[in-house]
């Protein structure tokens, strides 16, 4: 693999994906506590009125967590691509690792540049496993067969808590991933 040719700096158009994403997660979060907060209304008095408002609220924290989950997921795609090209040639990095697996550039990428050895098991990456997994899921979801209502009921009631779960630890996620990259 090429080094990196000195050059007199790059430059870039900064799309400020840390701010989107920070924007989404705090949207997600409001929204998250909202649900819970009607959920928990709505499970003691059983108040009609508050159905529609569970939903709303409800679509307002699947999209901010979807924006959320796509702007972290592009964010830290980023912030690996610059730390690579600090240490190695663009072309060879498009060429050979640009195109791998997420998790193993994850894996492969500090190694090459810093020869930094990143656990395959660590909470980072395990985080990120499960980021990859939500994300993948959003964007290719997978239809479930209605020939047995009470198994398709629980695989969807897994895949949205799981989706839930993912968003509500993404700040922490990306802050992880971020550091191990960080000189």
């Amino acid at each position: 693999m090429k080094k990196a040719k000195n050059s007199f700096g790059h430059c870039e158009y900064n799309y400020r994906l840390d701010s989107i994403f920070l924007r989404s997660i705090e949207e997600f979060s409001k929204a998250d506590v909202e649900v819970i907060r009607l959920d928990g209304e709505y499970s003691k008095n059983h108040n009609a009125s508050l159905i529609p408002k569970m939903f709303a609220a409800s679509e307002t924290r699947t999209e901010a967590g979807v924006v959320a989950l796509m702007a972290a997921s592009s964010w830290l795609e980023q912030s690996l691509y610059s730390y690579a090209v600090r240490f190695l040639d663009v072309e060879s990095y498009e060429d050979h690792i640009g195109s791998l697996r997420v998790l193993s550039r994850w894996l492969l990428v500090p190694k090459l540049c810093e020869n930094k050895d990143i656990d395959d098991d660590s909470e980072a990456m395990n985080a990120l496993r499960e980021m990859v997994h939500a994300r993948n899921a959003v964007i290719h979801p997978k239809r479930q067969i209605m020939s047995d209502v009470g198994v398709s009921r629980r695989r969807v009631s897994k895949e949205s808590a799981r989706f839930l779960a993912v968003c509500r630890k993404l700040e922490r996620t990306v802050a992880s991933l971020r550091a191990l990259i960080s000189s």
